[in-house]
Parts: structure tokens; sequence; C-alpha cells
């Protein structure tokens, strides 16, 4: 899960170079939390430590030589506390789960290990949703491995970061990227999809700028206290932090943590380091003495992402009077200039949930730089979208190939009637004029990855690769141009198989949906016959009713397609009848059966009896999962 390279590698992350942070950009359209009006809150309050919130928190981890902090501390430690959190508050699920940075930062730092910054982490919680740690380990060290099929659509200059893995016939099989691994991306439609299902579905932000610096400390103490880890970051001078900058703190009275009093620098610092952090507690009752009688009181807690051997086993104390731009109690030694202990000034929390998207869109996709595209998909003036990186500028970006599909969920073009002759255009491209792109075939899938409807193109591989390099015009514009099209789906209700008719098949699925079997977003909407937001047998018997008067004479007697034996059990329309030797079904009455030694009930209209209790003559039976009944 986590992987790093040597203690003494991975220690050079805490130098000015790999903070790991770019600072946000303060008009970003994002929620803005007005400022709160002074409460009565609790004296302190500590997310990592309190009974009530302790098992939300995970463990410190260090980012090691990677400059990932902002993902780290985001998707980490914010995305994970609050997602246990909402587990555990909504759905009564006990978790300790763990949730990956790679996949946030890998996706957002332009194909650089050169931090990144809040918005652009959120975009990606938001879009791409999160993996845990099981499915895309973190590792900051250690290169992907591509195929010998992907190498050769790299360009020369990315060409220099793999190395040739060879097999005992000294044939290549792949190649491997050095200390390469933030540039890693997750192919697989499975994983991607599960990464949809955990996303953040709203940001929250105050900012000293509109709340104050008092209002933005009592709107971070109120978060807190309502049990919700706040992500900030900033100037972060930790060059200084063990020197005159850092104080013994005495919590209660007693002695062992020390806290920060002050964030500063020398004047003429032009390398200004930024970084990504959580704010998880406050205590009002903390005290700083720095002789002189001049002593601060009340401080932020902090989680940072260098492991335990920072702070206080990964933690640190920010006083309040740190927060200030301006102090009134802490000198500043000549030559040094003082920044806010949270310079970047806004803050963030996060609302998450589990997703179930109705409907997801797919383009298959072969591109020689991964960071740089956008993909809609709409639906009249609908739309959804997904833009890579933060600016429509991406001629600073590090090419990366990749050759796979990119999904989106459409559920906020879904209507209430989606599936029927529905038509949903896609528009992919690029802004690089150097980014080439071909797109293999699009896709609509369900949550479940069932396609749902698709279109496949016929392609040139040895063309596509010849356009990377080439100066023909024509050539470079067929891999550069806007992809434009569009696909209808059109389904029948009850046609959860997607093949275009309701029939006897999927009667049979809805009722093993019935039985247990998970079914997509999209099927639920298809085979809920009752409209009661669920699929139970209920439904089933109304799919298999809808069917019947296909499927059986006036008498009883069989006259579907399909075939049928006489004197023995059939599945017809998703249920087990019984024909007698004229071929009509017998209802309501007990049949013995000898492969399992039991009588099995079928009802008035012939149906088999499982997994549930019925009442037959005044008497009360429990059917087991092989239709045998037994008196209760």
């Amino acid at each position: 899960m986590f992987k790093r390279l040597s203690a003494f590698v991975a220690a050079l992350t805490i130098t000015a170079t790999a903070a790991g942070m770019i600072p946000a950009n303060a008009e970003d359209n994002y929620n803005t939390a007005s400022a709160a009006e002074i409460n009565a809150l609790p004296s302190k309050r500590d997310l990592s430590t309190d009974e009530d919130t302790k098992n939300f928190f995970p463990p410190i981890e260090s980012q090691g030589a990677q400059g990932s902090c902002v993902a780290f501390s985001i998707t980490y430690y914010q995305f994970t506390y609050q997602m246990r959190k909402i587990l555990h508050d909504k759905y009564g699920e006990d978790s300790d789960v763990r949730y990956s940075p790679s996949l946030s930062y890998n996706e957002a730092n332009d194909g650089k290990d050169e931090g990144t910054d809040l918005k652009n982490v959120y975009n990606v919680l938001q879009n791409k949703g999160a993996l845990t740690l099981e499915d895309f380990e973190y590792n900051d060290g250690y290169g992907e491995s591509i195929s010998v099929e992907e190498y050769n659509l790299l360009s020369e200059t990315e060409k220099k970061y793999y190395k040739e893995v060879k097999d005992g016939n000294n044939k290549v099989t792949s190649y491997t990227a050095d200390s390469h691994y933030y540039r890693k991306h997750i192919r697989d439609i499975n994983l991607l999809l599960k990464a949809l299902k955990a996303r953040v579905t709203k940001v929250n932000k105050i900012t000293v700028e509109s709340s104050g610096e008092d209002g933005a400390i009592n709107a971070i103490k109120e978060q807190l206290a309502a049990g919700n880890v706040v992500a900030t970051g900033g100037v972060f001078y930790y060059k200084n932090s063990h020197t005159t900058y850092k104080r013994p703190v005495f919590i209660d009275g007693k002695p062992g943590n020390s806290a920060f009093i002050q964030n500063a620098g020398a004047a003429d610092d032009k390398h200004i380091p930024c970084h990504g952090y959580v704010i998880v507690g406050y205590d009002d009752n903390v005290t700083c003495d720095l002789g002189n009688g001049t002593v601060l009181k009340g401080a932020f807690k902090i989680a940072n992402s260098w492991g335990e051997s920072y702070g206080r086993k990964g933690y640190s104390w920010i006083m309040y009077d740190a927060f200030y731009e301006k102090s009134s109690k802490v000198n500043l030694k000549e030559g040094m200039k003082r920044y806010p202990a949270f310079s970047d000034q806004e803050f963030y929390t996060i609302e998450v949930d589990k997703q179930a998207p109705k409907l997801v869109s797919e383009v298959d996709v072969i591109t020689n730089n991964i960071y740089d595209y956008s993909v809609y998909t709409y639906s009249g003036r609908k739309n959804v979208a997904y833009r890579s990186g933060d600016s429509n500028d991406r001629r600073n970006n590090e090419s990366s190939v990749y050759s796979g599909p990119l999904l989106t969920d459409m559920t906020k073009i879904c209507g209430d009637d989606y599936y029927s002759n529905k038509t949903y255009y896609f528009d992919f491209g690029a802004y690089n004029y150097k980014t080439r792109y071909l797109v293999k075939g699009i896709a609509i899938r369900d949550d479940l990855g069932n396609i749902v409807a698709e279109k496949k193109y016929d392609y040139d591989i040895n063309e596509y690769t010849s356009a990377l390099n080439s100066d023909d015009t024509d050539l470079v514009r067929k891999y550069i141009t806007h992809f434009k099209d569009d696909i209808t789906v059109d389904l029948k209700f009850g046609d959860v198989n997607y093949d275009g008719v309701f029939d006897s098949a999927d009667a049979t699925l809805i009722s093993e949906f019935a039985s247990g079997k998970e079914a997509s977003s999209l099927q639920k909407d298809l085979g809920d016959f009752d409209k009661d937001g669920k699929i139970t047998m209920a439904d089933a018997n109304m799919a298999a009713d809808e069917l019947d008067p296909i499927t059986w004479a006036e008498d009883g007697t069989y006259i579907g397609n399909e075939e049928v034996t006489n004197l023995e059990w059939n599945a017809i329309n998703g249920f087990w009848y019984f024909l007698d030797s004229e071929g009509k079904k017998v209802v309501n009455q007990f049949i013995y059966d000898s492969r399992w030694n039991g009588n099995i009930f079928v009802d008035e209209k012939g149906r088999c009896i499982m997994n549930s209790t019925f009442t037959y003559n005044g008497k009360t039976y429990y059917a087991d999962g092989y239709g045998v009944a037994t008196e209760v």
C-alpha cells in the first residue's frame, strides 16, 4: 500500500523544494462559507483523539520523497476521515478504509512531481472519485510498468524515463520507469468505476478575505466542533521550525509538546515554500510562555504528512496568535518577514458520500498526453464535463502516453426517463497543439460496467504513430481535431439485460435480483415494476405476469417458445413451474421431489415459492432456497 525509497531519500522531502503545494487562486468559484457569529463552542476539540471521532481519522503516514502533500492531506486524511464518518453515521458501517493519494495526485500534477493546488485535487475527487490504498498503492518512488505497445507510442523524450524488462530468453516484455510513479494511471474499467462510487459531493470554503481573521478562526473552530476536518496550506518555513520560531507549549499544565508561534522567513527569500496539511483540532487552553510576562493562549492542532517522526508523532500545534498577519506579542527578528501561519488564508471542508451512477460515459482513447484533455457528455443543453489540469494553457505540462478508458458520471444529465430513445453526445479534445489522440470507441455503461450501448471505430495505429512527430498538416489535423459523436439509448421497461427486448431472460434476471444478485442503478430502474425504489419478488411476479399472456393458454397449457419437459420442473419467465403430463402448469399444491426429499409448493399461478413464508389450508410454511417447504 505504501511503498517508498530509502529513509535517506525520503528525508529529502523535507526541503524547501519538496513542499508540494501550489497556492490556490482566491477567485476560484467555490462555495464560500460566510463568517459565523461567535457561538458557544467547546473549549477544545481533537478529531484525532476524541472518542466519538478518533476511529475515523487514519494513522499518520509520510508522503516520502514525493511532492504530494496536498493530495496526501486531502485524500488520505480529510477524505478518508469524512468517508469513514459518513459510512458510520449514515449507513451504520464501521470501516477502516484508507484512500490513496495516488489517483488524485497523479491525475492533477500535470505529469510533474512539483505539487498541485487544493482546487485541482478537489476537482479530481468530485469527478473521478477515490480508490483505496489496496486498489491503488501509494508509492513515492518506484516507476510504473507499461507494455511494449505502449512504449512504442511514447515520444523520444519520454522514452528516456523507461528501462527494458526482459524474460529468460532475453526478450523485452515490458518497460519500467524509475522514480516515476507519480505518472501512473489506472486503466482497469472496474477500478475506475469503483472510484466513481466514492466521491466528494460538495466543497465548502472559509476565507480570511470574506470572514476576517477573527471570523475565520471561529468558523474553523465551528467546523471542527461539528466533526469536520479542515484542509489548508500555504507558506511553511519548516527549516526554521526548530529554532527561534518554536517554543514549549503546555497543555493543561503538562509539558511535552511544542507549538509554532510564528511563521517567518528571510525577507529576501526568493523561494516561498508551500505545503498542504489538515487541521484536526483546537484547544483554547493551550498556553505558550514566551517569557517577560508574554503568554500566548489557544492553538490549532494540525496533522502533517511527514510521518510520526515529525512534531509530536506527526502532529503539531499552531498558536492562534500565529494565525494573524501581524502580532503585537511576538517580535520579528531583523531581516525576517512574517506570514500568517495558514498563509493561503483559505480553509476547506468537504461533504462526501457513496455514489451510484445511473449511466457512465466512456471514451476509449490513445493519446500522447493524458494531462491535456477535456471530455464532455451532454443531452440537450445539459452537460457533464471533466477537464484535466487547471488551465486552457497546457504548454507547461509533462506529456505522458495513455491508452485506455476515460469515464464520466452522467447522472446529472439523466432525467426521469433517461433510457427510452435518449441521445447522448460526446465531445473529446485537447488544448496543446502537440497533443495527439485517437478515439477507438465510445460507450455508455451502467455502474457495474455492463455495456448499455457502444460504438467502435476503425483506426490505423501506424498512421497515428506517424502523426506524433509529423509535419504533414493534414495528417496532424486528423489527430488534433475535437472528436464528436453520439449514442442513442433506447431500452424498453423491463429490459434489464439491455438486448432491446423484454422477454423471459429479463424476467429470470429480475427474479435473480430479487433473490440477492447485485443490480446496477439502471437495472433497478428498469426492473422496479411497482415503483417502490427496489427490486423484490413482487417485481419478479409482475414481470412474469407481463409475459404470461404469451406463455400460457387459458387452460394452463404452455404455449411459449422455450423448450419444456412434461412431468418436470421448468424455468419459465424467471420462475420454476411444474408441468403435468399434458403440458399444463400445476397450481396451488405440494409436489414431492425425491431429489430434495421434500415437498415443494406452487402457488395459484403455478410458481414455486422460495426463500419465503406462505400459508396454505390454514397452516404456515417456510420454503427454503430450493423450494422445500416445512411447517413452522
